[in-house]
């Protein structure tokens, strides 16, 4: 972590981990820190516990006290939305700023082929296939991320961990857990990110009814991916964000 003032703390989605963020974060321009972490089941970080979105904020908590960070701006994607609205709604107060990208629990709709084919997936080609899902530009995707996914599962219990995440978070393929009582809650900077062509969760129909003081970008042609795809745009709105947070801050 370096830079000045509050650290931007990124959490990703299912099935992802924090180097996901390393692209986006090499578009900011921000002097504020970078901490990236990984949930639990995800990346090099064990899954141990209860199985539920309040351990998992838990979890995000112990981390981030670990590596000394107080007020921080949260930048969240998909399911990673969903634990930092409720670390949110827990310590409103050390949140300045809430950038939400893809966000889960504005709905219980979902991709649940997708996420069931991502984890079933065995070798570099049909998980490509089901990655291409992510975005509406399969290109953009490049064969980097099949090819670091395989690899860690074949020396980490990704798959073994991420399965029983899927059960215990997804039943029924479904989302249970809503943000929307921690987004009316937050006093400070909301912002949510979708693309329109978004195949994993129907981002329209989620974005209807979201409250009024929460800053709402569509973006066209754009998937689930949009700090990938719309990657520029997406950076200088997290640093409006960011800016925001702090001017309030004062």
């Amino acid at each position: 972590m370096r830079g000045a003032g509050a650290p931007i703390v990124f959490v990703h989605g299912f099935g992802g981990d924090l180097n996901g963020w390393r692209p986006l974060s090499a578009q900011m321009k921000s002097e504020h820190g970078r901490v990236a972490v990984d949930l639990p089941g995800h990346g090099r970080s064990s899954l141990t516990g209860e199985i539920s979105v309040e351990a998992f904020a838990a979890a995000l908590e112990a981390t981030l006290a670990a590596e000394g960070v107080g007020p921080l701006h949260l930048v969240a994607h998909s399911f990673g939305a969903t634990v930092a609205a409720a670390f949110t709604a827990k310590t409103p107060e050390r949140v300045r700023s809430l950038t939400l990208l893809s966000p889960g629990g504005l709905g219980p709709e979902m991709n649940w082929a997708f996420q069931q084919g991502f984890l079933a997936a065995q070798d570099e080609a049909d998980l490509s296939r089901w990655l291409a899902h992510l975005v509406h530009d399969p290109a953009r995707l490049g064969s980097a991320l099949a090819r670091s996914t395989i690899r860690l599962r074949q020396t980490l219990p990704l798959v073994e961990n991420q399965s029983r995440l899927s059960a215990a978070l997804f039943a029924d393929g479904e989302q249970k857990a809503s943000i929307r009582p921690a987004l009316e809650a937050y006093p400070g900077p909301r912002r949510i990110v979708f693309g329109l062509e978004d195949r994993i969760v129907p981002a329209r129909r989620h974005a209807e009814g979201v409250p009024g003081a929460v800053a709402l970008h569509l973006f066209a042609e754009v998937g689930h991916m949009p700090h990938l795809e719309a990657r520029a745009e997406v950076a200088r709105l997290i640093e409006d964000s960011v800016a925001a947070g702090e001017r309030r801050a004062r």
